[in-house]
């Protein structure tokens, strides 16, 4: 979508906000940022792969209010002078909604954040992500929806319907982030989609819905969600053989599942659910599977928080865990879900609570079945005077695969966090706010 056309879009959702409505019951704010954004990588010694990134990235968001309506706008768009494949103008926020307790109503596009744990996000699937972002936790996407929520007891009820499928951005063949073989030019088609008819096809239209449930009860907070929608985390791969591409395969899925988080005292626990049964696409003529349907299995995440005083800041030890259980006799020797299978993180945060922000933290995910293998990240954040700030990313990838036929051939074999051996990143943003 253009950027002309999505700022259209935005103002008239705005205007029809505050259409005749006076001036003193109208309230509208409005924010935003510019910022510069550098990436690189540690040189792979392959000549087609981008290791350098230099953009313009910008944010604007805002929200008006004329009770019982609102509005909600936020755009993100960058412009990479080095690696023009990170360019890209998204919708994060983008809605209508009217609120008369205990009911909400907003229609357009939303952000929704369904995590409790800190690196592993088993029950937060709503969203496109932003693959050409973080490795970790990759950007989200706004998600068209309609969403009705009714508050009760300690908690609310909501209920959301998505008929359109929005793809995910998928990191080019040539991004140091791409799962796909870089060694090997392999043609890379765009997304496609198994829906609930079980056609594969790259129809934007599909019926899809969610329920959650979210309550207090006395320290912790409970939730409980199901949802059926086309999965956009974890594909399987098909060959379309009228132009001999490999195109991600998307397929419908059902999820249940739920979170829960406790304080006690200083320690805080998280548990994170989602068990997930996929559909099986139909065969195509046109498109052939290089193997079969995505398993179905239990997503379990676990950790603990504990926090202390450390001078006039805050310390924070983050312990957390995820495995996932298989449901399906798997084709391949192992199962391949994702880059985070059965890992644990040991992570630190320092907030030292200053007029500036500054924020240290620093962690790393080791994979609990082979233990060379591991990502180590760390992040720095910092206000430098009262409009601008300072980010810095570091990132590092230590999970060769073997193969005693080359690095070529590995490529090929790589599972899991493998794909991603060797992605050492350090980014900076400086960013000015308005």
């Amino acid at each position: 979508m253009s950027g002309a056309r999505v700022g259209v879009i935005g103002a008239v959702m705005l205007a029809c906000i505050a259409g005749p409505a006076a001036a003193k019951k109208l309230k509208v704010k409005s924010k935003g940022q510019v910022s510069v954004e550098g990436r690189a990588f540690t040189d792979d010694d392959i000549e087609r792969t981008e290791d350098l990134g230099l953009g313009l990235a910008a944010r604007l968001e805002a929200n008006a209010k004329y009770k019982p309506f609102e509005g909600q706008l936020r755009l993100f768009s960058r412009v990479d002078g080095l690696d023009d494949t990170r360019n890209l103008v998204a919708i994060e926020e983008l809605y209508l909604g009217f609120k008369m307790k205990p009911v909400r109503l907003r229609v357009g596009w939303q952000l929704l954040n369904w995590s409790a744990t800190e690196a592993f996000h088993p029950a937060d699937m709503i969203n496109a992500r932003n693959y050409d972002s973080r490795l970790e936790n990759p950007d989200k996407l706004g998600e068209p929806m309609v969403e009705l929520e009714v508050r009760f007891w300690e908690g609310n009820i909501a209920g959301y319907y998505m008929p359109i499928r929005r793809a995910p951005i998928l990191p080019r063949a040539e991004s140091r982030l791409s799962p796909f073989p870089k060694r090997l030019e392999v043609p890379i088609g765009s997304p496609l989609f198994s829906g609930r008819d079980r056609q594969i096809s790259d129809d934007m239209l599909e019926h899809q819905w969610a329920v959650r449930l979210e309550q207090t009860l006395g320290d912790a907070d409970l939730s409980l969600h199901v949802f059926q929608h086309v999965d956009r985390s974890q594909p399987t791969q098909v060959v379309d053989l009228t132009t001999g591409e490999i195109r991600p395969l998307f397929h419908f899925v059902t999820q249940v599942g739920g979170t829960w988080q406790q304080v006690f005292g200083p320690v805080v626990g998280k548990l994170e659910v989602g068990h997930r049964e996929f559909g099986f696409p139909r065969p195509a003529e046109r498109y052939r599977l290089t193997h079969r349907e995505m398993l179905d299995h239990t997503q379990i995440a676990a950790g603990l928080e504990v926090g202390w005083g450390v001078g006039q800041g805050e310390g924070t030890v983050i312990i957390e865990g995820q495995v996932m259980l298989v449901w399906d006799e798997p084709q391949l020797d192992e199962p391949d879900l994702g880059p985070f299978q059965r890992d644990a993180l040991l992570g630190y945060r320092h907030s030292f609570n200053d007029v500036a922000g500054t924020l240290l933290q620093a962690g790393i995910i080791v994979d609990l079945e082979d233990y060379s293998e591991m990502m180590i990240v760390a992040r720095f954040e910092r206000r430098l005077g009262d409009v601008w700030s300072l980010q810095a990313n570091v990132r590092a990838v230590l999970a060769e695969p073997e193969s005693p036929a080359g690095a070529a051939v590995a490529e090929l074999q790589a599972v899991g966090l493998e794909r991603w051996n060797g992605a050492n990143e350090l980014n900076l943003t400086l960013s000015r706010f308005f």
